[in-house]
């Protein structure tokens, strides 16, 4: 099975192709990249300004367009922090699913960092890297504007820890210099 995962981030719109292999996994075909920087719009104007809507629009029937060339069976798109920010990220959305000829789901933060979390993984061979015994990890996936936090567990998999902006001085909650948010 071909799958095509339309990425609408606040740095970019991505697009991934790639075929679903069960003996290998995931085979990467395809990828495009439409830079936007919504995060910084959505920062700077609390919305995402009528220029900037097109621009994304228009980002995602070619990226669609990419996608249906390669033949892939099945379209999913998800949107991260700029969508899910923007006083009009559900309008936007759903102009985005028009486009994408597919519903838009807006992750939310916890979403956002689990799915990094479960992507960094699938791409380590970290049972065998480190003979099995890996009984926990953490991963910060910084992307656009904001910062997720992500604690793993080999019993009960990615818990998302924290969520939060990007250039936020502040600490996560419950953590410290030199400290690490616990698992679940």
């Amino acid at each position: 099975m071909r799958v095509a995962v339309l990425d609408l981030g606040s740095t970019s719109f991505r697009l991934v192709v790639a075929d679903c292999d069960p003996g290998i996994g995931l085979v990467p075909r395809v990828q495009r990249r439409k830079h936007l920087n919504l995060g910084m719009v959505v920062g700077r104007e609390g919305r995402i300004p009528e220029p900037h809507a097109s621009a994304a629009v228009k980002a995602v029937t070619k990226l669609r367009r990419r996608a249906e060339l390669s033949g892939t069976d099945r379209i999913v798109a998800v949107a991260t922090s700029a969508l899910r920010d923007a006083g009009n990220g559900e309008k936007v959305a759903r102009r985005l699913a028009a486009a994408a000829g597919v519903p838009v789901h807006i992750l939310s933060g916890d979403e956002e960092a689990a799915l990094t979390f479960r992507a960094l993984q699938a791409g380590c061979r970290w049972p065998r890297a480190f003979g099995g015994a890996l009984r926990g990890a953490r991963a910060i996936p910084f992307s656009g504007s904001t910062s997720e936090a992500a604690a793993w567990s080999w019993r009960s998999g990615p818990a998302p820890a924290w969520t939060g902006p990007r250039a936020s001085s502040s600490e996560p909650p419950g953590w410290s210099a030199g400290s690490s948010a616990t698992t679940r």
